[in-house]
C-alpha cells in the first residue's frame, strides 16, 4: 500500500469531514450575478455591432463584424 506523505504544506485529512478540501475548485465556483451582467452587456453590444454592419456597405460590414469580434 502507498504511504501518505505528511509535511508542513500537506492537507490534514482529519481536519475535513470526508477528506475533501473545504473550498470547491475554481471550475466549480458559482458565477456571480455581476459577472453574468457584464458578460451579457458585452455580448449584447457585439450583436448590435454585427447587426449594424449588416445594414450598410461592405466597409460597414467589415467594421461592424470586427467590432463585434473584438467585444466577444
Amino acid at each position: 500500500m502507498a504511504k501518505r506523505f505528511g509535511g508542513k504544506y500537506s492537507p490534514d485529512p482529519a481536519a475535513s469531514k470526508d477528506g475533501l478540501p473545504d473550498h470547491p475548485p475554481i471550475s466549480q465556483r458559482a458565477v456571480t450575478s455581476r459577472d453574468e451582467w457584464r458578460a451579457g452587456v458585452l455580448v449584447f453590444g457585439a450583436v448590435l455591432f454585427a447587426i449594424q454592419g449588416l445594414r450598410g456597405d461592405p466597409r460597414a460590414l467589415l467594421l461592424g463584424l470586427l467590432a463585434g469580434a473584438a467585444l466577444l
